[in-house]
């Protein structure tokens, strides 16, 4: 069974404390991660940072991390901008789910 944690509509730098906390209490109870990105609505170079640390962090744990969707709009704009966009099979089924958006 995996843990969800829900990114709130505003993780920035200023704000993205909660979103690391969450995170790092849901790996640390030992779980799998289910992560909801779906209302972020606001969201910087941070939250990017983030989840690919969740990814490295679960992976060397031998846990899983999933997005409950693929990733929203806001997220995809900022996957784009930082340069940072899914190349490889498993990016593009991690944020994805396997189709890249049009």
């Amino acid at each position: 069974m995996a843990i969800l944690v829900k990114l709130a509509q505003d993780v920035t730098l200023p704000t993205i404390g909660a979103a690391h906390d969450a995170l790092c209490a849901a790996f640390l109870a030992g779980q799998d991660v289910d992560l909801d990105v779906d209302g972020l609505e606001t969201g910087d170079l941070g939250v990017v940072q983030l989840i690919l640390a969740a990814r490295v962090e679960a992976e060397a744990n031998h846990r899983h991390l999933r997005l409950t969707a693929p990733a929203n709009p806001v997220l995809i704009s900022l996957l784009a901008r930082t340069g940072l966009y899914p190349q490889t099979h498993a990016d593009i089924d991690f944020w994805f789910h396997g189709v890249i958006p049009a």
